[in-house]
């Protein structure tokens, strides 16, 4: 019970129904799978500017690519610029953008209970902190996340294919 009241946040807000268990299981799932597209992006963006293995490949991606600073939006932008500049359709980066949205959604969203004193377990609430007003419906974007991972992962490998035979060598 002492955990379960560090993670909950209260404020005044609208809020959308959720199972507590549920929404624990979908969070992990969706920052997992999308660490791994992350990496993905920034693999794709090491592999096109750097052809053989090279202490500045491994400090490029360790050091750069997931320096604090910079962000998933950030990977996602520097794939954009590749894409544009080998004339490279870069629609996915707008698929990589809203499954970005939708992680942050569920990475920094908070939990709070309708009766928090007297019921921790039966009903719980989700929330965004920058819009109180609009109840955010986590299944919904749960399942448009789910829907567009397979998707982007597709796209992903052709892309692979296509600026592994266009990279710089350096």
């Amino acid at each position: 019970m002492f955990l379960k009241k560090q993670i909950i946040s209260i404020s005044m807000a609208k809020f959308v129904d959720l199972s507590y268990e549920r929404i624990l299981k979908e969070q992990s799932e969706i920052l997992l799978q999308f660490n791994f597209i992350e990496m993905l992006v920034a693999t794709l963006i090491t592999n096109f500017y750097f052809k053989k293995i090279s202490k500045e490949r491994a400090y490029f991606f360790s050091d750069i690519l997931y320096d604090p600073s910079i962000t998933a939006y950030v990977k996602i932008r520097f794939l954009k610029n590749i894409l544009k500049q080998k004339k490279i359709d870069h629609k996915v980066c707008d698929k990589l953008a809203e499954l970005n949205r939708i992680r942050n959604l569920f990475a920094h969203v908070s939990y709070v209970h309708e009766d928090f004193d007297k019921n921790l377990d039966k009903k719980w609430y989700a929330r965004k902190y920058s819009n109180f007003e609009k109840p955010i419906d986590l299944n919904e974007q749960y399942k448009i996340f789910i829907k567009l991972v397979p998707e982007v992962h597709d796209i992903l490998d052709d892309l692979e294919k296509k600026l592994l035979s266009s990279r710089k060598k350096i």
